[in-house]
C-alpha cells in the first residue's frame, strides 16, 4: 500500500509539473490581452478558486491550517486561470510554511485575492528575481518542482489585467495580492 501511495503521488506530481510547463509555454507564446478576456460570473469564479485550493491541499494535508473567506465577484479572464493562480499560491504557502501555521486565503468583492502564510519568506533580491524555472535555496531545502509557481501567477495576472504584489521578508512569511481591475 505504501508503494502504491508513493506511485500515485509521483504520478500526481508529474501530471502537475507537465501541466505547469505547458501553461508556461502557452502564457509566453500568447500575448496578454485583458480587454479580450471573457467575463466570468461570481459563482464560477468562486468554484474555480475553491477547486484550486482543494487541489493544493490534497498534496499537503493541511486543511486544518487553512482559513478561507471567499466573497462573490465577477471577473474578466479564464476560469482555468483563476484555478491555477490560487492553486499555485496555496501550494507555495503550504510548501514554504510549517505544518500547523495558518494559511489565509481571502477574495473580496472588490476583486482582491490574497494568500498569506507565516513561512520562511523571501528577501528583496529573491522577489526581484521571480521568473520561470527559478527556485531559491533549492539545495538547502530539497524543493520539488520546476520553479514555475510565482511565474505562472505573474503571467496569468498580466493576461487578466490584474496587478500582482508580493510582500515578504525572511522569517516573516509572505503575502501575495492579486488585484483584478
Amino acid at each position: 500500500d505504501e508503494f502504491l501511495a508513493d506511485i500515485q503521488h509521483s504520478g500526481w506530481r508529474l501530471h502537475r509539473t507537465l501541466n505547469n510547463y505547458f501553461t508556461a509555454i502557452d502564457l509566453e507564446s500568447s500575448p496578454a490581452s485583458p480587454e479580450h478576456a471573457p467575463s466570468v460570473d461570481a459563482d464560477r469564479v468562486r468554484r474555480a478558486l475553491e477547486a484550486g485550493i482543494d487541489n493544493a491541499l490534497l498534496r499537503y494535508g493541511r486543511r486544518d491550517d487553512l482559513q478561507v473567506d471567499l466573497m462573490a465577484c465577477d471577473l474578466r479572464g479564464l476560469t482555468r486561470d483563476f484555478k491555477v493562480m490560487v492553486e499555485e499560491l496555496v501550494d507555495n504557502a503550504c510548501a514554504y510554511s510549517a505544518k500547523g501555521t495558518p494559511i489565509r486565503v481571502t477574495f473580496k468583492p472588490e476583486g482582491v485575492l490574497t494568500v498569506e502564510d507565516e513561512g520562511r519568506g523571501m528577501d528583496r533580491e529573491q522577489l526581484d528575481a521571480i521568473g520561470a524555472f527559478r527556485q531559491f535555496d533549492r539545495k538547502k531545502y530539497e524543493q520539488q518542482g520546476l520553479g514555475l509557481g510565482l511565474f505562472l501567477v505573474q503571467k496569468i495576472a498580466e493576461r487578466c489585467g490584474a496587478l500582482l504584489s508580493v510582500d515578504s521578508a525572511p522569517g516573516d512569511g509572505t503575502t501575495v495580492k492579486v488585484t483584478f481591475r
